[in-house]
């Protein structure tokens, strides 16, 4: 993702909201969830509804539910917009947790 950014700033160009969700979900999909993190967890600035529903969703597939809930409550703190499907990705996170643990 780093790469990305090199190459549109290199061109002039910010990247958007958009963007940064598209490229999130990418790396979610591809299962590679630090490299999504990690810029995501040091640019405060990247911290807004879609992009954290983006982020929440890939940590929920693979089964990192804490560190999914602890974004959730970052968002109700920051007062960002909460989808409907959110709460969707989070119970089904939650149950596959439990049947996994039964």
């Amino acid at each position: 993702m780093q790469r990305v950014f090199e190459v549109m700033k290199h061109q002039s160009s910010k990247p958007t909201a958009a963007t940064i969700a598209i490229l999130l979900n990418v790396l979610c999909q591809a299962g590679k969830l630090d490299e999504a993190w990690s810029p995501f967890a040091t640019k405060r600035d990247l911290a807004n509804a879609v992009l954290t529903n983006t982020m929440i969703h890939g940590l929920c597939k693979p089964g990192r539910i804490e560190l999914a809930l602890e974004l959730f409550q970052q968002m109700k703190e920051k007062k960002l917009r909460q989808q409907k499907a959110i709460f969707n990705i989070l119970i089904h996170g939650l149950a596959c947790r439990a049947e996994d643990a039964l």
